[in-house]
């Protein structure tokens, strides 16, 4: 018997494939990811290099090779996120979907949630709610080369300088990095972000589960409860330490004024001097360093741009207090990991809760796996919910049909 896991990113599929094989189910074990890593390398420059329909048929040929040694033994194998090929005929096919998912998250290039439409066709659905006339085809396919606006989320930039009609570029994100890496598309193209209430708050929430639970020490009773020990842990007192925002835009000002409602101290820095009712906002390279010698608690949700490219480094975590909390649903290229691993061995750097990282998904080989003080989520702090995203999007490709600069407009000088 083959069992096929399958469902969107995060929603626990190699969770639950380890814990069959920790509770002794009589099955050989296979993550489909790993696997393709194990034998191709990275997968996020698989897609970059290669583009998505080249990795959907690497996807199939070690599935087909995994299931082709099988040695008369039963299987357990999780499916790669957006996996739409052949499957075993026989295999039993497990749906696994986060509460979260009854509400609709989309991706394009990840099952649907509606059975009877493909991903694509799910999207179209919801923006033509708000704009009738709009059409969504394949990057990939011939029907692009007549596009106007592309709608892209870490999409082969190659193919889209290609489109030689195009008038304007949405990210279906709040992040355009994955737009502007390399300077490869036209400068004079407007890149459109989102801005998502529902994304904020959903930051929000991430970001003080994330901070209750290094002060309640959530992972510490998790280890006692696999070792049988009941006793109460140390619990640090919130009213003495402070928070640090780094950045402090449409979502990182939302996270800092929800963490202030619970009566925590919270500080917030960027780029430029911003106002937030209630907050003590900071900017430029001393305040940085600032809060860096002053909070314990260290929150980046920063947008990636030349500046912050690996600014939380050596220097900036030797600066930190000794105890302190890292939070990062910023990007992972702001952070250099070997120094965070670094400190996190020393004890310096308590606890690190990480979203995103320099290479997504993140590789089995990654030392970040093995530092016991390091939790690891796979990018699912804040994203993107088509309920309330596809009107803002429908708009936006609105104003690029009538050649006007949609509102979320970013300034390529300052990369947001």
């Amino acid at each position: 018997m083959i069992l096929l896991l399958m469902g969107h990113r995060g929603a626990g599929k190699s969770h639950v494939l380890k814990e069959l094989q920790a509770l002794g189910f009589p099955a050989a074990f296979f993550d489909l990811d790993q696997e393709i890593e194990k034998r191709k390398g990275s997968i996020a420059e698989i897609f970059e290099n290669l583009g998505e329909s080249q990795f959907r048929q690497i996807e199939q040929e070690i599935l087909n090779d995994v299931v082709g040694n099988l040695k008369n033994e039963n299987a357990v194998i999780a499916l790669g996120a957006g996996f739409e090929g052949v499957t075993p005929k026989d295999a039993v096919k497990i749906w696994i979907r986060r509460e979260s998912d009854v509400s609709g998250r989309i991706f394009l290039n990840r099952p649907s949630l509606e059975k009877d439409l493909s991903p694509l066709n799910e999207w179209e659905k919801r923006l033509q709610a708000h704009h009738p006339l709009v059409n969504l085809v394949p990057l990939l396919s011939d029907q692009a080369e007549n596009a106007i606006t592309a709608l892209l989320w870490k999409a082969p930039l190659e193919r889209v300088k290609k489109l030689n009609n195009l008038r304007g570029l949405i990210s279906l994100g709040q992040g355009v990095d994955h737009i502007l890496k390399d300077n490869i598309i036209d400068y004079e193209i407007p890149i459109v972000r989102i801005v998502d209430s529902f994304m904020a708050k959903s930051m929000s929430h991430w970001v003080i589960m994330s901070v209750l639970n290094f002060i309640r020490d959530t992972f510490g009773y998790y280890d006692q409860q696999k070792n049988k020990v009941y006793k109460p842990r140390k619990e640090i007192n919130f009213t003495t330490f402070k928070i640090a925002i780094y950045g402090i835009g449409s979502i990182g000002s939302v996270v800092a004024k929800d963490l202030k409602q619970l009566g925590f101290k919270v500080e917030g820095w960027s780029r430029t001097q911003k106002q937030i009712s209630g907050i003590n906002c900071h900017y430029g390279k001393n305040k940085f360093k600032y809060l860096l010698n002053t909070c314990d608690i260290h929150v980046c949700l920063l947008p990636l741009t030349s500046e912050t490219n690996n600014i939380f480094n050596n220097s900036s975590f030797q600066m930190m207090k000794y105890g302190s909390c890292f939070i990062n649903a910023g990007r992972g290229e702001q952070v250099v990991e070997e120094h965070l691993i670094k400190y996190c061995k020393s004890g310096h750097i308590t606890s690190a809760i990480l979203d995103v990282y320099r290479t997504e998904p993140l590789p089995a080989n990654s030392n970040l796996w093995e530092q016991k003080n390091i939790n690891i989520w796979p990018h699912v702090a804040a994203e993107t919910n088509p309920e309330t995203a596809a009107k803002q999007i429908s708009n936006a490709i609105k104003f690029i049909e009538n050649g006007k600069t949609p509102p979320n407009t970013i300034e390529r000088k300052l990369g947001y």
